[in-house]
């Protein structure tokens, strides 16, 4: 997530403004503003256990041989009710808090994140944030992007989708998000942190016009891989963002995984709660809101 005043997301509305998050492809086509929310988060929390099911089949990747393929919905069965208790608070922290305090008891629920704010990097005091989720029903999130510019290279040529040519992006992409959940996964477990209840990070980030492409195919692809890689290694996956920047980016992808909303009003954090505020077909299992100087999380 991109840094807010708790370390939160940078959230998107719909109102005047171009979006750089998006490439200047896309942004041309855009009247956003772009503002930074505290809470804006990543994973979820709860005052209860997660359960312990089996995770779907992983997302099939796209066809090596294809050069843009949009990734079919994730094949798994409806997420089903929330497993977490109704009403829990919590707090969400990341890379942001390394070296500032952290929220204090009583919490129900603690979500960490794993990366600095992009794929392929690792939050620097992640162990002792570990320590601190231990104390509220801990889980994680990842920062999810599309592949940066250049050629091909170890993160993206390789993967289950074989591979990939410069010229087949969407392949590229799908292993991309893959080989980063991969990495993730990895740097979670050396630095302490356990649980398999995992959600994917997938915002605007204004200041960077690399994190997504104009393509939504191919940002689809990059989310739909990194899925695949947290359910090939026992995660139980959702996503974090809001109905209106998981559209700008991903278009109409439909993973049907539980959702995490950004941007909730602090006042009321349930507000949110309703199937008008999710996206790619899933349910709404939590809210973010500001809550002081953290991103706080709320269970509905």
């Amino acid at each position: 997530m991109a840094a807010g005043a708790g370390g939160g997301l940078a959230v998107v509305s719909n109102q005047g403004g171009l979006l750089g998050g998006l490439g200047q492809g896309l942004g041309s086509l855009l009247n956003g503003a772009v503002k930074t929310m505290t809470g804006a988060g990543g994973s979820t929390g709860g005052g209860g256990s997660a359960a312990n099911n089996p995770p779907p089949a992983p997302h099939s990747p796209p066809s090596s041989a294809v050069v843009e393929s949009p990734p079919r919905a994730v094949s798994q069965a409806p997420a089903g009710p929330n497993p977490y208790r109704a009403f829990s608070r919590g707090y969400d922290i990341s890379w942001p808090q390394c070296g500032s305090p952290y929220p204090p008891q009583p919490f129900n629920m603690a979500i960490i994140g794993i990366n600095d704010g992009r794929s392929f990097t690792g939050n620097p005091c992640l162990s002792s944030q570990a320590r601190w989720a231990a104390q509220g029903a801990p889980s994680s999130y990842m920062n999810v992007n599309a592949p940066p510019p250049g050629p091909p290279n170890s993160h993206d040529q390789n993967g289950p989708a074989g591979k990939c040519s410069a010229a087949n992006p969407a392949c590229l992409a799908y292993n991309y998000g893959y080989n980063a959940a991969v990495y993730s996964v990895s740097y979670a477990n050396a630095s302490g942190v356990q649980g398999h209840r995992w959600w994917l990070d997938v915002e605007l980030v204004s200041s960077d016009d690399t994190y997504w492409t104009s393509n939504q195919s191919v940002n689809a692809s990059a989310i739909a891989g990194a899925i695949a890689g947290l359910q090939a290694r026992g995660m139980n996956v959702g996503i974090y963002s809001t109905s209106y920047q998981f559209r700008l980016i991903a278009g109409g992808f439909s993973p049907r995984l539980p959702v995490w909303v950004g941007g909730a009003p602090s006042s009321n954090p349930g507000s949110e709660c309703g199937p008008s505020f999710g996206f790619g077909g899933g349910p709404v299992w939590f809210t973010q809101f500001g809550a002081g100087a953290f991103d706080g999380d709320y269970s509905c």
